[in-house]
């Protein structure tokens, strides 16, 4: 496992983005495409159970994430049902 994290980091450190980041979202993905940033997102996966299990999590940011090629772009997402909804 130890060996899977360094190569990726090796790899994302090569296109110059950051390893960190890249790991850490859950169920989302981020492109530029011109002006326009597009974020997708899959509704139809199961949500994990946030740390409080008040909810369950579809996708996140797990904080605030670069966007590619635009770094001094941050993006913070939260997609989350209530549990019992």
């Amino acid at each position: 496992m130890l060996f899977l994290l360094a190569l990726a980091r090796q790899f994302l450190g090569a296109l110059g983005q950051s390893a960190k980041v890249f790991l850490k979202m859950y169920n989302m993905k981020m492109e530029v495409k011109g002006s326009e940033l597009i974020i997708t997102v899959d509704l139809t996966k199961k949500g994990k159970a946030s740390a409080t299990g008040k909810s369950l999590m579809i996708a996140s940011s797990e904080g605030n994430a670069s966007v590619n090629g635009k770094p001094e772009v941050k993006v913070g997402l939260n997609v989350y049902t209530p549990v019992g909804v």
